[in-house]
């Protein structure tokens, strides 16, 4: 599936060029504040986002592990795009917190993913045979 591997790259690097230069397709109005000027920035951590979850075409497994992908993936997103503008604009108090959660959520899905994965190693998340009928 060569072609998911070329859309959320596609995407993973449009948002990241665009996160280093928010003034690239148009008009570059910085904010006075610190915070926002990072936060703009941060906007684009979704399609980051997406991009990592298309790459990593996690979508044929129980649900409870895509919606531990797709925070996982979302909270990856978003960190990745916050350290580039604290890196570029400075560093900002606020933003470590947020820095913080992203981690520690990204941990959380992380062991729950790998959760999942070892319950269905060891068939614990396949349905189980029907009863056998009684005669």
């Amino acid at each position: 599936m060569i072609w998911r591997w070329i859309v959320g790259t596609v995407l993973v690097v449009v948002a990241v060029v665009y996160a280093i230069d928010p003034g690239l397709f148009g008009a570059d109005e910085r904010p006075a504040d610190l915070y926002e000027a990072i936060e703009r920035r941060v906007k684009l951590g979704g399609v980051v986002a997406l991009g990592f979850f298309v790459v990593h075409g996690g979508w044929r497994a129980p649900w409870h592990r895509i919606a531990a992908a797709v925070v996982g993936w979302f909270a990856a997103g978003y960190l990745l795009v916050r350290v580039i503008g604290i890196g570029l604009e400075g560093h900002e108090q606020g933003q470590w917190i947020f820095v913080a959660i992203e981690v520690a959520m990204m941990v959380a899905c992380a062991w729950w993913v790998r959760r999942v994965d070892a319950g269905m190693a060891e068939g614990i998340d396949t349905p189980a045979a029907p009863p056998s009928p009684d005669r």
